[in-house]
């Protein structure tokens, strides 16, 4: 079975419960911290960052983002919050981010790059600005 590994170390009870329940209904294991990053297999496994973080664990998240972006690993946000904000760090290696209930979310597990706002509306493409000869 394909996993979902938490990168978050601070997370509240219901967060954590959110975030188990959102992968296994897209039939994915939640794996929480302890791990190793040699653990996870970038060719099924995702790393999972829960947002809001709590302000301690932003340090080693971004950190264990960047190692994981390094060796090939998807990292997708999960919203536990309507308030929640995207560190700008995250939004550079991010490959996509939903709420824990979107159904949208097997899409995005399964590679599907959407982003998806904290209240699971589609995030509007960015026009990319074209010079003309």
């Amino acid at each position: 079975m394909t996993k979902g590994y938490v990168l978050n170390n601070s997370l509240s009870v219901r967060d954590i419960d959110r975030i188990i329940y959102g992968l296994e209904r897209c039939g994915f294991t939640a794996v929480l911290l302890p791990f190793e990053i040699k653990d996870i297999n970038p060719t099924d496994d995702v790393a999972i960052v829960g947002l809001p973080a709590a302000t301690e664990d932003l340090v080693d998240i971004e950190d264990l983002v960047a190692r994981c972006v390094a060796i090939g690993i998807r990292i997708v946000i999960l919203w536990l919050s309507v308030d929640a904000t995207l560190p700008p760090t995250l939004g550079s290696y991010g490959a996509a981010a939903a709420p824990p209930e979107a159904d949208e979310l097997g899409d995005i597990l399964g590679g599907a790059a959407l982003w998806l706002d904290p209240v699971g509306i589609p995030r509007p493409k960015e026009l990319i600005p074209r010079n003309k000869c």
